[in-house]
């Protein structure tokens, strides 16, 4: 430190004064109110006392009040880890975020059915599958159509009635802090949901391990099942023992949903004979145009 540096000893209710600082260190304005912590204090006098940091210290209290020689406190020496403090100070304490309830289960009804509609068909598949290995004679006379508008009527039936049923107990009450539309829905809903959507990917896991069906089917039950099934049993599991998985991970369930129909559109792009060599010759077909140009 400094020979010349003098610490100033506090006044009554107006914290530590500090009259100058050198080119070393940081001047900020302790005492002001509504501005930006950052915005260096130029005015006269000790009633609005600025701090000044001595840059080179390490090891001590980055706050403590400082003294030394220099022009004044309208030094502008802007100390990086003090900014850095105070971004993370105000990323931390700053305003939490808040959504409209009633809006936000609005907006989540469309995914709250495409959940249990998506698991509710991937079973129908799955079974429909198992059914052709070990009942190949039955399979062979079965009429697929009733089948394939009985499974998709009951996988419509159970979406509408699942997002009826969330929009009808939701509590419609801020949860500031919380971004996922799971939050702000009932707690007998979100442990129905959960469990239900948990149970019925295990049972598809589970017919998927027995199918010994084309590449195209395992690999579409399997993306189904691993993106809907692990975030519908955190959910649940979440929901058993009383854990808010929602406030902490955000919208998980959401996130797997769009992840399986990334998926699934990936597996048919690449594994299905017809569209990937209709994709090779739309390709071909554009190298060739361009290469005419």
């Amino acid at each position: 430190m400094g020979k010349n540096c003098k610490k100033k000893v506090d006044g009554p209710d107006r914290g530590p004064t500090v009259f100058s600082a050198g080119p070393r260190y940081l001047v900020l304005d302790r005492t002001g109110t509504g501005t930006d912590l950052t915005e260096l204090w130029t005015g006269p006098g000790p009633d609005r006392p600025p701090l000044a940091l001595d840059r080179a210290r390490t090891g001590t209290d980055p706050t403590e009040p400082w003294t030394g020689p220099g022009p004044g406190p309208t030094s502008k020496i802007l100390d990086r880890r003090i900014y850095t403090k105070y971004v993370r100070s105000v990323a931390e304490d700053g305003p939490d975020i808040n959504y409209n309830p009633k809006w936000t289960i609005i907006l989540n009804l469309p995914t709250v059915s495409e959940i249990k509609i998506n698991s509710i068909l991937t079973v129908a598949i799955a079974f429909d599958r198992f059914s052709a290995f070990a009942w190949p004679v039955a399979y062979k006379l079965r009429r697929r159509g009733y089948y394939t508008l009985a499974s998709a009527a009951v996988a419509i039936t159970w979406g509408v009635t699942d997002a009826s049923f969330c929009y009808f107990t939701a509590p419609f009450v801020p949860k500031t802090g919380c971004g996922a539309a799971g939050c702000f829905m009932n707690e007998t809903f979100r442990y129905y949901w959960g469990v239900s959507d948990m149970f019925i990917n295990a049972i598809v896991m589970v017919i998927t391990a027995l199918v010994l069906a084309n590449q195209i089917t395992v690999s579409v039950l399997l993306c189904s099942g691993i993106c809907i099934f692990l975030p519908s049993t955190l959910g649940g599991l979440g929901e058993l023992f009383g854990l808010s998985a929602f406030a902490s991970l955000g919208p998980f369930v959401a996130v797997g949903l769009q992840a399986c129909g990334v998926g699934n559109a990936f597996i048919f792009i690449f594994q299905h004979t017809v569209i990937r060599n209709s994709i090779y010759e739309i390709g071909k077909r554009l190298r060739t145009n361009v290469t005419t140009l």
